[in-house]
């Protein structure tokens, strides 16, 4: 890579240009409930029987986000997708969201 870090000039809007924006501004801590449930049963001096279930759920979990999206052009707009982004002057601006969730079941 032969510039990491480009330098850029305040007072010139072109040089954000291409440049990925980050934000973290309004980051959630996330967390993971786990859960687990087992039943044992003894039906003869040598026969066993075991079924458990374990399951998980993921709150506020990190999901990015690009806020600069261009919406789907109507049927008549021939411009460029640069242009009907909401800021054209950049390229994408993500944002790093505590939105997103998981759940996990299993049987044992």
């Amino acid at each position: 890579m032969a510039n990491l870090f480009p330098s850029i000039d305040i007072s010139n809007p072109n040089s954000f240009r291409n440049i990925p924006l980050f934000n973290l501004a309004d980051r959630c801590d996330p967390y993971i409930q786990q859960r687990t449930f087992s039943m044992q049963r003894s039906f003869a001096e040598s026969l066993f029987a075991e079924a458990a279930y374990i399951g998980s759920k993921g709150t506020k979990l990190s999901k990015r986000v690009d806020l600069n999206v261009a919406p789907l052009p109507a049927i008549n707009d021939t411009r460029p997708l640069a242009a009907r982004r909401p800021y054209p002057q950049y390229s994408y601006i993500l944002d790093d969201l505590g939105i997103a969730s998981c759940h996990y079941h299993g049987l044992q």
